[in-house]
């Protein structure tokens, strides 16, 4: 299935990625050129790091959090 999601912020790459692992060809398509100074800042409390561990991030996450 090709899929076009709309928006790469927290969401669409989340649906994004899971789609992707179900074998659907996911295209992200995104109007800002780069990353934004203001908008919605990924915060990983309860429900985020549910996601985050379901996807297996969390060993990258506090590799990248260890270093920054």
């Amino acid at each position: 299935m090709k899929v076009v999601i709309c928006g790469a912020g927290i969401a669409g790459l989340t649906l994004g990625w899971w789609l992707g692992r179900d074998s659907c060809d996911v295209v992200i398509i995104e109007k800002a050129t780069g990353v934004l100074d203001e908008g919605y800042r990924i915060d990983f409390m309860s429900s985020g790091w549910d996601v985050a561990e379901c996807m297996g991030l969390i060993t990258s996450l506090r590799q990248i959090a260890a270093r920054g």
